[in-house]
């Protein structure tokens, strides 16, 4: 009964430390692309809205 608890725990821990490193490593990445896209959008934005500017003057 003993064995059986510990080799529980074991993997429950093991779990949970996948489960959190995969969380993570989930949230970064999605961070990252997040970012990424921030970034295209932003440059995205002020290329059109300079050449719009620059067409009305």
């Amino acid at each position: 009964m003993q064995q059986a608890f510990i080799i529980n725990n074991k993997v429950l821990n093991k779990g949970l430390l996948y489960s959190f490193t995969g969380g993570l490593f989930a949230s970064c990445i999605l961070f990252f692309f997040a970012w990424l896209i921030g970034i295209t959008g932003a440059i995205c934005f002020f290329l059109v809205t300079e050449n719009s500017l620059s067409d009305s003057l």
